[in-house]
């Protein structure tokens, strides 16, 4: 991973980035089909940061690294503010299964972005920076742990077991 930690001008931009994101949804009328890549991008973003290497792990760390970067000025020079750091989360550790999910997920989420026009493709990389930068928090990290990082190590050990024979 690129990083580890989230500054609180990094934790300032991902809310941000929430926060433009549902008011846009909440002026075009609530229609969840308005807000689904977005989400898909912030559980995507959540499950790279799940990765303790590779690829998907750099990019999810990359994503932090940008919004520190972006909250650092924003915290320093716009507002004047001290740029400190938010509880480290510890690393939450896929399974095998798990590794396995996550690599489906993103093989999806890549043709759908692909496929999708280029409202839908902003949606999911903004989704993909603000869930990476609020899953390494330490409370972000928990709450994941706790739900997606379980769901996709159960889904992913079962389909593992099932394609060695069942043991």
């Amino acid at each position: 991973m690129t990083s580890s930690t989230l500054t609180i001008g990094g934790l300032a931009v991902s809310l941000a980035i929430v926060g433009v994101w549902l008011t846009i949804w909440l002026r075009k009328g609530k229609d969840p089909k308005g807000i689904a890549p977005f989400a898909g991008g912030l559980a995507l973003g959540a499950l790279a940061i799940a990765c303790a290497g590779g690829l998907l792990g750099w990019l999810g760390g990359a994503a932090g690294a940008g919004v520190n970067t972006v909250g650092g000025f924003a915290a320093g020079s716009a507002t004047g503010g001290a740029d400190g750091a938010v509880a480290a989360a510890a690393n939450a550790g896929l399974t095998p299964g798990g590794a396995i999910v996550v690599v489906v997920a993103f093989a999806i989420g890549a043709f759908v972005a692909k496929a999708a026009n280029k409202g839908t493709t902003w949606q999911i990389l903004f989704g993909f920076v603000a869930g990476a930068a609020m899953a390494l928090t330490a409370g972000g990290a928990g709450l994941l742990d706790s739900t997606l990082y379980t769901a996709a190590n159960t889904v992913g050990d079962m389909v593992l077991s099932a394609f060695n024979g069942g043991s």
